[in-house]
């Protein structure tokens, strides 16, 4: 397995448990001017949790149970409860943290989703920070990802850290989660410890102790960890304040969503993918430059909350907590849900961070969406984008939905009326044929337009070839400028040298 050192094999035989190495590999991730800590301890793994049928009258089955067909993939999900005993950090903004105490008891779940078989584990893991915003556990980067995931052959696990979701799943299904507790019987409740509880998980993942979530996979493992929004945030803290102590369990971090800092001396490997909603918000990305250990990526036309994860989400919402599409908030723009492709850039970078650990060749330094001024926008956001004629941001990573409009992507919406979301989803505007024919005189040209833009994202390591093919094909069967003239052109991914795998 892949672990974190000094750079110094002396210093790794002392801490065997902690420090296995595998054909001689050795990643050096030390943090400059820190002592490091005992290694993190391994928690004891219950499990796989017995499992109902989802939907049954007593919720006896994982909140949030996937309904995606994995099995078809070769996928499997099981349930597991971890348990020990957790430390509670003080967290200062931007600085090493310290600890408060010991020996705080807890036990939560970990949900696994995996290859079945060894021949279809990449060895890469990505353990996933739940995101509680919406008051229970969310997988908003499994909504993202998930195909890519399951065809690449990645496994992923969602971590339950944080007291509010925690609460909401014993309220759930008491049958099946009333032991759980991440407080140590009521007297922490800050989240304080979901530090150290995010960090057992992932040495439970990375050096198992008696059961493997993962089933014995035994390929030379990648662990990073991953969050967006709020956890985001959560990990942004992980990285500035738990990591510089030693107390590391993960090859890298990736954050998806961040308004957060890091700290200039960060010597872990970070991954920022920002949404334009994200960039408009005097981000970390406004005043941080890549550095060695940092990549930030801002994606235009995108939302915080896209259509993508919508759609991923709405079906267990609708299963597990009796949601209906109804619910939506009202927005000013009542096309909400931006629909450019985000998921493509973050499934590129998912590869990237997992190729940064293995070979240390980091990812691409990407440009920027451009700054009108650092005074709010239109929208009210802290600041004003560069826009074109039709409303579009400019800069950034730009997919064709962006380069080659058929529609207007805008990372921001307004809540119409209600209680609402709403600046978080953004919104989708449809040109009219009048202007899609203005636009492109034929559908040959359009699609030509596409490809071209896919090209150039390919060849600049922001999409893979797999998504740039479905974006091409997706412009080949539309009917964008058959309004002037028809013509059908043909791209034979097996044979273009840009798409041929």
């Amino acid at each position: 397995m892949l672990v974190h050192s000094r750079n110094s094999a002396a210093w790794c035989s002392l801490r065997s448990a902690f420090c296995r190495l595998s054909a001689g590999v050795l990643t050096g991730l030390a943090v400059a001017g820190t002592a490091w800590a005992d290694p993190v301890p391994n928690p004891r793994v219950t499990g796989p949790i017995a499992s109902g049928i989802p939907n049954d009258a007593s919720n006896n089955y994982p909140f949030f149970a996937t309904e995606k067909a994995i099995n078809v993939k070769g996928y499997i999900e099981e349930e597991f409860f971890i348990e020990g005993q957790a430390k509670s950090y003080t967290t200062p903004p931007g600085d090493t943290a310290t600890v408060l105490n010991e020996g705080n008891p807890y036990q939560t779940r970990i949900v696994v989703r995996r290859p079945f078989d060894e021949k279809n584990f990449n060895g890469n893991v990505m353990v996933e920070w739940y995101n509680v915003t919406a008051g229970a556990d969310g997988e908003a980067d499994w909504f993202t990802s998930h195909e890519h995931l399951m065809d690449a052959g990645y496994a992923w696990v969602g971590v339950s850290a944080q007291r509010v979701g925690v609460d909401y799943l014993k309220t759930w299904s008491p049958v099946r989660y009333s032991a759980l507790d991440v407080t140590a019987g009521g007297t922490i409740t800050d989240d304080s410890l979901s530090y150290d509880i995010f960090s057992q998980a992932g040495q439970a993942i990375r050096n198992p102790v008696g059961i493997d979530p993962l089933g014995g996979l035994s390929r030379e493992r990648v662990v990073f960890a991953d969050g967006e929004s709020q956890s985001a945030g959560r990990l942004a803290i992980y990285v500035n304040s738990i990591m510089p102590r030693g107390d590391i369990a993960y090859d890298a971090v990736i954050l998806h969503s961040t308004t957060t800092v890091i700290r200039p001396d960060n010597a872990v490997k970070v991954m920022v993918v920002n949404a334009e909603y994200d960039a408009a918000g005097v981000t970390a990305d406004r005043v941080q430059q890549d550095t060695d250990f940092l990549r930030i990526w801002e994606v235009a036309g995108t939302a915080h909350y896209d259509w993508d994860m919508q759609m991923n989400r709405l079906p267990l919402q609708m299963r597990d907590q009796s949601a209906s599409a109804a619910q939506v908030a009202q927005c000013e723009v009542p096309q909400h849900f931006t629909r450019t492709p985000f998921k493509y850039v973050f499934n590129k970078a998912i590869d990237h961070v997992a190729n940064w650990v293995r070979t240390g060749a980091p990812p691409p330094i990407a440009p920027r969406l451009a700054v009108a001024s650092y005074t709010p926008s239109s929208f009210g956001r802290p600041v004003s984008l560069v826009r074109d004629a039709f409303e579009i941001a400019q800069g950034g990573i730009r997919l064709p939905d962006v380069d080659v409009p058929t529609a207007l992507n805008h990372g921001e919406n307004r809540l119409a009326s209600g209680v609402g979301n709403c600046a978080l989803y953004g919104h989708w505007i449809p040109f009219s044929v009048q202007t899609l024919n203005q636009l492109y005189d034929s559908h040959r040209e359009y699609v030509n337009k596409v490809a071209a833009n896919v090209r150039v994202s390919i060849r600049d390591g922001y999409i893979n070839k797999d998504d740039g093919r479905k974006l091409i094909q997706q412009a080949m069967e539309s009917g964008i400028g058959r309004a002037k003239k028809r013509g059908d052109p043909y791209i034979d991914f097996d044979t273009d040298p840009d798409f041929r795998n």
